[in-house]
């Protein structure tokens, strides 16, 4: 098959092929064909360079197998026609003095060395590989610019450039669709809240709440003052003081602890004694009675408690009078 090749590409390879054989630049164009055809082949929403390298790694091997027979190949035409004890020249100069023909050796021994040696820069080797590092090196920065990611001009830079491009357009769309759907639904959640009359059921509820919290506070209100009063005649039978506290704030805090605080004036008791009083006229448990009364005893200086309850809120495993350790009571009365 022929093609025509434009000047174009042929301006692209290294100026070593361009002036070099027909075969090695054959070669070359034929590399770059594969590489191309596998690419557009690869090419997809994420870009494979696994087949560039590929192709690049098989030419470096074919380069280095070929450079590795071309060494050979001197060294052993060096051996049979110049520097071997069987060649062609030391047979013609068999005849010669053995001065001579040790010195002759050596100065030919030390030409083969210099031509094959691969760290010398002038042998052909050496040569070789300098000619093959500049052709890979223009050809991996070639191939590293066409698919540089982060160059909106490369291939791939353009590629990914568009793909952002559609993200953010899709994106975009989304959201105003996600912005148009929560309108509507606003608008109908407003249009059925209103068909059912949602908000005015909820104040109803919320009225009836309120009323049945007012009343309970009105309940415990009247609990307590009923219990003050019954204090307060038991009280001054005996000559002690019953003091209401429980809207009164501890001093140097803002807690309201205790109900009612008895204070004790009998003969022979010591000053300051007094007890703490906790009245509650709805259900709470046993340690939540008993948690109130040593806190209450702590903050307003008692040193015993007496937890006040209706008898039809006590618990199961309850009995109407209790006495916990020996400063703690609880009592259930009939109200």
């Amino acid at each position: 098959i022929t093609f025509r090749v434009p000047r174009s590409l042929l301006a692209a390879m290294p100026s070593e092929l361009r002036t070099g054989s027909s075969p090695e630049r054959d070669r070359h164009l034929c590399m770059a064909l594969e590489i191309g055809l596998k690419a557009l082949a690869q090419a997809g929403v994420s870009l494979d360079t696994s087949l560039v390298r590929e192709a690049f790694a098989g030419f470096t091997e074919d380069i280095q197998r070929y450079h590795q027979d071309s060494q050979s190949a001197l060294r052993d035409l060096l051996s049979s026609h110049i520097s071997g004890e069987d060649s062609r020249l030391a047979r013609m100069l068999a005849g010669e003095s053995a001065a001579e023909h040790k010195r002759l050796n050596l100065l030919l021994e030390d030409t083969r060395r210099r031509m094959v040696d691969p760290e010398s820069k002038a042998s052909l080797p050496g040569a070789v590989l300098e000619l093959l590092r500049g052709v890979l090196g223009d050809e991996e920065r070639r191939v590293s610019n066409l698919v540089n990611a982060a160059d909106p001009k490369s291939p791939v830079g353009f590629f990914l450039e568009q793909q952002r491009q559609a993200v953010s357009e899709m994106q975009n769309n989304y959201y105003e669709k996600v912005i148009v759907l929560e309108e509507r639904l606003e608008r109908q959640m407003a249009e059925i809240r209103n068909a059912l009359q949602v908000d005015e059921k909820l104040q109803a509820l919320q009225e009836q709440v309120d009323e049945r919290t007012q009343k309970s506070t009105q309940k415990g209100t009247a609990f307590e003052d009923d219990g003050y009063d019954a204090l307060v005649a038991m009280a001054s039978t005996f000559g002690d003081r019953v003091e209401a506290c429980g809207t009164a704030t501890v001093s140097g805090t803002k807690r309201k602890i205790g109900d009612l605080l008895v204070h004790i004036n009998q003969p022979g008791t010591p000053p300051g004694l007094c007890l703490v009083v906790e009245m509650k006229s709805g259900r709470c448990a046993r340690k939540a009675m008993l948690e109130q009364l040593a806190t209450g005893m702590e903050f307003r200086g008692a040193q015993a408690g007496i937890g006040i309850m209706q008898r039809q809120y006590l618990g199961k495993r309850q009995s109407a009078f209790e006495q916990h350790g020996p400063k703690q009571i609880i009592v259930g009365v009939d109200w």
